[in-house]
Formats: structure tokens, sequence, C-alpha cells
């Protein structure tokens, strides 16, 4: 991969210093989460749910590298995989439009709202669950300001064809964005945290061109408004399409072993 660039080098000019720094920017519609129910309920022994789940708060010191302590995570279970042959498939099959997916949330189960509350609610037969799906794409702005103008995280540009975008490499502890993810924390607007791996689609109004967005990110005085999009959707249907050639190629070495020990006929 290419070389990791600072997002704004040192000397990167301050706005004016009688423009008053802006209050706190609104989040967007179009960065809102997606929420609904899903009702599932045994009724035989041999039935089960059929998903996996991940401690939420976990999952997010995990994926923040150390930047954030566990009671800063957010109350949820992480949907992990699915069985393909229970109780929440077959809910699938029958609400094409409420499909649970990985990495979907469960913020909610029989009106228990923490992990603990909600792992001993997943042991009994019938569940009401409230679902919470992150935006695929999203915006954080940051704006400079006299003593703040350094954005805090570094970018690789692609080293081979691909979407026009730009990748997050490392975030600094201190920086105009790190600001942006404390105070997203503090408001439980965990979908808006930006970590390392996200992609950089645009900057302000620059985008399709990842060395314009490069040069924006570098030169721009005032601050821009970032669009990412999260990838770990991406990667995991790579895991799993990993996982599916394992398999194959574990059935296959048995095959083959299998034929070369048979007598001859």
């Amino acid at each position: 991969p290419a070389a990791a660039e600072e997002a704004a080098p040192d000397s990167a000019p301050a706005p004016a210093p009688e423009e008053k720094a802006s209050a706190a920017p609104v989040p967007r519609a179009e960065d809102a989460c997606r929420e609904w129910e899903v009702v599932l309920t045994k009724e035989g022994q041999f039935q089960h749910f059929g998903f996996s789940h991940a401690n939420g708060r976990k999952r997010f010191v995990h994926v923040r590298g150390g930047l954030s302590s566990l009671d800063e995570g957010p109350d949820v279970l992480v949907v992990k995989r699915l069985a393909g042959n229970g109780l929440l498939d077959a809910w699938n099959a029958r609400h094409p439009d409420a499909v649970v997916q990985p990495l979907d949330q469960i913020a909610e189960v029989n009106g228990s709202h923490t992990v603990s509350g909600m792992v001993s609610e997943l042991r009994t037969s019938c569940v009401r669950m409230r679902i919470v799906r992150y935006p695929d794409t999203f915006h954080v702005e940051l704006t400079k300001r006299p003593g703040a103008a350094q954005y805090g995280f570094k970018f690789d540009k692609p080293s081979r064809p691909g979407p026009a975008e730009l990748r997050i490499s490392d975030l600094a502890a201190s920086g105009l964005l790190e600001e942006a993810n404390r105070r997203h924390i503090a408001e439980g607007l965990h979908h808006l945290v930006v970590t390392s791996g996200m992609r950089v689609v645009a900057v302000n109004s620059v985008e399709g061109d990842v060395a314009a967005m490069a040069r924006e990110l570098r030169s721009n005085g005032r601050g821009v408004l970032l669009r990412l999009r999260r990838c770990e959707l991406t990667e995991v249907a790579v895991n799993k399409l990993q996982e599916q050639v394992s398999t194959l190629q574990t059935l296959l070495d048995k095959l083959m072993a299998r034929t070369q020990s048979a007598p001859a006929g």
C-alpha cells in the first residue's frame, strides 16, 4: 500500500481569529441508524434462534484501538453469524424488508437494555428484539480553529485500481477527529465514531479523485466535511468466502487422500 499521509501538515493555516468556532454540527438525517423489531418464538425443544453474538462494548474497544475504555462502548450485542437453519433465518425469509445480517446490533431484548440482561433473555423461548443497523456511509465535520488545526489521522491512497477512496490508516489520541469521536461517544452516537480502516469517499465537494481529495485535506484552511464508508460488511463477506474455500479445500484433500490410498482394481 502507499505510504500513509498526515491529514494536515503542521503548518496548516488556522481560521481568521475574528471567526468564532461554530457549534457542534447537528447529525444529518441520512446519517441516522435504521431500527426495527424482530420476534422469535421457539415452539419445540429442538428449535433454536440460530445466530451467534458478541459483546458490543468489547468490540467497540477493539475497533477503537485502545482509545476507549469498556464503559464507553454501546450496550448492545453484535450479530456475528447466522446458523442457516434457525428461527432467525426463517424470519429473514418471511420478512425481506426486515432482514437481520451480520454486524447488525441488538439494542433491546424483552425490555432489557444491558449486555448481561439481553444475554439472559436470549436463553428464554420467546424474544422481542430491537435491531439497529448503522448507516453504510455517514458524515463528520471537522472545523479548524485557533489552537486546533490538526485533524489527527493518517490515510493511505489505494495502490491498485478500485473505488476512488482514501483509507484511514491511523488515528491519533488528539486532534479534531478524536475530538469529534469523543463528542459523539458522549452523546451516544456511536455510529458516527470514525475508526481505522474506514474509507473517505468525499472531502467537502471533492470526490472521485483520490489525489484531489488528499490535496483538499492538506490545503483547506477552514476544515472539512468528510463522507465516510464502513467496510465491515465487505470484510465479513470476504471472511465467509475464505471459510468456504477452506472447507472445499479440506474436502478435496480428503478425497484425494482416499483416491491415492484405494487399492488398484
